[in-house]
């Protein structure tokens, strides 16, 4: 198709080429009498491509039965040259993805303000049956007033909409897909939830929750879960924050937010919370989503205090002592199952406390139930389900073992110096990986 710079289609004359993808050329347009700028988003090759033809077409009628302050207004549907345009909103702004590679990250205030906008704007289309299933960085824009927009509905799926999907296969950028999309099942609202996760770590980090440098090495990212803690990438990164990233990231979809206005919830009570956003440091930075540790933080303590005057908590020598464990691992049990304080036998006779004490967590990236297991083989004590906390005095040797199925067992030995975080991958069996401490 010609360049349509400085012709007219119905009222709009078109006066600037604002880039193109794989389906159009998108130009800026004036109405001729009203001065109002639009977007003009023009089909190409539509003789050759019946699929982008049904994809333009059910953008149209999705955005059309739209409206809502943080979603681009769809004006009109019209042709020129027998190809198809849509007329809609004009956004003057950048893209998240271009706002993060010129200036780096959002600041936590900032990212949640913006983040905020696009997870409402997705409870409204989720409550009226819409999956957008293309959530990314490159489809939401801050314009110079810091209003935020969610763009490109080409692939989202209404009730109304053909199926735009073969059979075992999947649609979207692969970066923002869940682990279900990539094994070819049908798209749903968690799937959606999936991709706010990996945008609010994009958002907060500056890069991708999953990047690779192939498609299979990707493709094992996504569906073992493996990401480095955004806390990790910015120590700054207030916990609550973390928690929200791993809940949306879960493998398994019914371990996600229920809902985006579930999401949304969370987002803007921490939103409201200056001291948490501010992102006081903490010894469990780090894990990935622990919901029961964090529902019963506030009770912890006292248990605590309880054991200790009971006698349970008094140790000597180098090992551990356990103080916090959840069954949890990163998939969520159900309530009640976790055990708050660990049920490990008593102290040895005699023993009194000694040395101060740190604060030990070992976790793994991976998916799964990990189990670890503490002391050299013949004395060792466990299994304990990662994430997992204990105590042990300054200037012990801690010996390690983190088991798998289906992964290579990792073992080793630290000493202990200060309070400290260890979070380890795994590498699946036969494989060789040279990045497993991080």
């Amino acid at each position: 198709m010609d360049s349509l710079l400085g012709r007219s289609i119905n009222e709009y004359r078109v006066v600037e080429h604002l880039g193109e993808g794989g389906m159009g050329e998108v130009y800026r347009a004036v109405h001729a009498r009203l001065g109002r700028a639009v977007a003009l988003k023009v089909l190409k090759h539509m003789d050759s491509d019946r699929a982008a033809l049904d994809r333009f077409l059910n953008e149209a009628r999705i955005q059309a039965a739209l409206s809502h302050p943080n979603i681009a207004v769809l004006y009109e549907l019209s042709e020129t040259d027998g190809c198809p345009c849509i007329i809609m909103e004009f956004v003057d702004g950048k893209t998240v993805s271009e706002l993060i590679q010129t200036a780096g990250r959002f600041s936590t205030q900032e990212a949640l303000r913006i983040f905020s906008r696009i997870v409402g704007a997705l409870s409204y289309i989720h409550e009226r049956g819409i999956i957008h299933r293309d959530i990314k960085p490159n489809n939401v824009k801050v314009d110079a007033g810091g209003e935020v927009k969610l763009l490109d509905f080409g692939i989202s799926k209404a009730s109304f909409s053909e199926n735009l999907t073969r059979q075992g296969a999947f649609i979207g950028t692969e970066q923002y897909l869940a682990p279900e999309q990539l094994e070819g099942k049908p798209a749903t609202v968690q799937s959606d939830i999936w991709a706010l996760g990996a945008l609010l770590y994009e958002m907060t980090t500056g890069k991708a929750a999953f990047e690779a440098p192939s498609w299979g090495e990707l493709y094992k990212k996504i569906t073992d879960v493996a990401y480095e803690p955004a806390s990790f990438v910015v120590s700054s990164i207030p916990e609550r924050l973390e928690v929200i990233i791993g809940r949306c990231l879960k493998k398994n979809p019914a371990h996600r937010y229920p809902t985006a206005r579930a999401l949304l919830e969370d987002v803007e009570e921490l939103a409201g919370s200056s001291d948490e956003v501010s992102g006081k440091p903490s010894i469990l930075k780090g894990f990935m989503a622990i919901p029961l540790l964090k529902k019963y933080w506030v009770v912890l303590p006292v248990l605590l205090l309880v054991a200790a005057g009971a006698g349970f908590i008094a140790w000597t020598g180098p090992g551990p002592v356990p103080v916090a464990t959840t069954t949890t691992g990163f998939e969520p049990s159900p309530p009640g199952a976790a055990s708050l304080v660990s049920s490990e036998p008593d102290s040895p006779k005699g023993a009194t406390a000694a040395a101060p004490h740190c604060t030990i967590s070992i976790g793994v990236f991976n998916s799964g139930r990990a189990r670890l297991y503490l002391g050299p083989e013949g004395e060792r004590t466990g299994p304990y389900e990662v994430p997992y906390s204990f105590s042990v005095a300054v200037g012990s040797s801690v010996h390690y073992l983190l088991k798998l199925p289906g992964y290579q067992d990792k073992e080793g030995s630290f000493n202990v110096e200060k309070d400290q975080v260890f979070t380890f991958t795994l590498c699946r069996r036969g494989e060789f990986c040279a990045r497993q401490n991080w």
